[in-house]
């Protein structure tokens, strides 16, 4: 019954994918008659084109309206906004400036201004404009929000929470407001998190996951601590072992919005044969570049904890990644490489990539493609799949929304085809999950996942997980 649910949910993402390869499947409909409309009513027609993403629609109603009036303040305010939901944050710009000229009061040019400013990384002028709408229009909410993340943006959280107090304090229920505090608040701290993860696979792994961790700034500017344990206990028939971390990182915020991040972690193997205790660690930088684009590299050494035979065999790797991502307003492209050397003498090296399209804003829905290639130098029979190159193909549908403002739910389905060793062979996967926004101090989580994958665990094709967690910010 698994297995025909999981065809099914692949079925749907190739469905899901084909429009968009191919284009428009029929003819366009037939546009009602509007001749004789008023410029407010056709505005109010090109709003809601907008809001449903047919911004081409939009902006040719919009146009026609500017064409007779051409210094019409609502039309060059909704043409300059759709402009900049397009990506030509440019021609936006000149327009808002147009009104802003004409109109130096207008607290809606000065707030759409700053948003494309900040949308373009230009932080700090950025804020300057939404200061100044703020100077006109004090109360505006919507305005004092974006201020705040474009502050959050710029790595001025402290700055950032007390905008959203200010919110909040006058809207508690302003429900844009709530998720960045409570975005930031569990990313700088004080927080604390708990979570259960309980595994299996079809070689009967079976493993069962604690995490513990405690996050803070601890007053210093520009960086972020975070202390954590983690216990894993994994089994397979009258086999057992278990592995204790206590891990320790920084996350040290650079100039603009790039991160450095070094983590050093205590390890004790526990198993029937043996047992060892070690330090390790590893370090990563994240860093934006120009035009969408985003560099991130990390090296770290960490033992398999996957199975309990890995856990016996103390199998370390040590990893070196790369990886470059690029994003427009419709799609987002990826490619990185890593490369990973193994105590037992193994090496291996990943080549990805991958595209994803945004088919819907709310609730956000995409649809993606992933390539990856992977080739182990060496067969070795330590408890690890190895095989000399393994191709996979993927194609899924992700899905998040919210529901009843406090609930927010994460679905993801994906079919693909994997290759190696002269077989090829179909590999499926779905998960979901559900965040529980309880109080603005409490949120629970929980995900269910199931894949049929050689990617996805360290031995058995099939892989189940469930896993639940409980985050408390002070």
């Amino acid at each position: 019954m698994k297995m025909k649910w999981m065809k099914v949910f692949g079925f749907a993402a190739v469905l899901a994918l084909a429009p968009q390869a191919g284009g428009a499947a029929g003819p366009l409909p037939v546009e009602a008659d509007h001749s004789g409309e008023s410029a407010s009513s056709t505005l109010a027609r090109a709003d809601a084109l907008a809001r449903g993403s047919e911004l081409d629609r939009a902006i040719a109603l919009i146009e026609g309206v500017l064409a007779s009036e051409p210094a019409n303040t609502q039309a060059q305010l909704l043409y300059a906004k759709t402009l900049s939901w397009k990506g030509e944050y440019e021609r936006a710009i000149s327009i808002y400036g147009e009104v802003i000229k004409r109109e130096p009061m207008n607290a809606e040019a000065h707030a759409g201004y700053a948003r494309v400013l900040s949308w373009k990384g230009e932080y700090g002028l950025s804020v300057q404009e939404f200061r100044r709408a703020l100077e006109i229009e004090p109360g505006s909410i919507e305005t004092r929000t974006s201020l705040a993340r474009t502050l959050w943006w710029k790595g001025e959280s402290r700055a950032a929470l007390k905008e959203l107090s200010r919110v909040l304090s006058k809207e508690p229920g302003y429900l844009d407001a709530l998720n960045l505090e409570r975005r930031l608040r569990q990313d700088y701290g004080p927080s604390l998190k708990a979570s259960y993860a309980n595994s299996s696979d079809s070689d009967g792994n079976d493993m069962e996951a604690l995490r513990l961790s405690f996050a803070d700034t601890f007053g210093f500017t520009n960086h972020r601590f975070e202390a954590a344990y983690r216990h894993y206990d994994a089994s397979i028939a009258s086999k057992s072992a278990e592995a204790h971390f206590f891990d320790l990182k920084d996350s040290i915020r650079l100039s603009g919005r790039s991160v450095f991040t070094p983590r050093l972690s205590l390890v004790s193997l526990d198993a029937s044969s043996d047992s060892t205790v070690y330090l390790t660690g590893g370090l990563s930088f994240y860093m934006p570049l120009a035009k969408g684009m985003s560099l991130a590299a990390a090296y770290n050494r960490y033992p398999l904890v996957d199975t309990a035979t890995l856990i016996e065999n103390n199998i370390r790797v040590r990893e070196a990644a790369l990886s470059l991502t690029r994003e427009t307003k419709a799609l987002t492209l990826s490619a990185s490489a890593l490369s990973a050397s193994y105590s037992d003498g193994n090496s291996r090296y990943d080549l990805t990539g991958g595209v994803s399209v945004k088919l819907l804003k709310s609730p956000h829905v995409a649809a993606g493609f992933i390539s990856e290639y992977r080739d182990f130098s060496d067969r070795k029979s330590n408890g690890y799949f190895n095989p000399p190159n393994i191709f996979s193909n993927t194609v899924y549908v992700s899905a998040e929304g919210r529901v009843l403002d406090k609930l927010v739910y994460k679905a993801k389905a994906s079919l693909g085809n994997q290759s190696y060793e002269n077989k090829s062979e179909y590999a499926t996967a779905f998960q979901a999950g559900l965040d529980w926004e309880a109080a603005r101090d409490f949120s629970f989580e929980a995900l269910y996942k199931y894949s049929r994958s050689a990617l996805e665990s360290a031995s058995g094709f099939r892989f189940e997980e469930f896993r639940a967690g409980v985050n408390y910010l002070f």
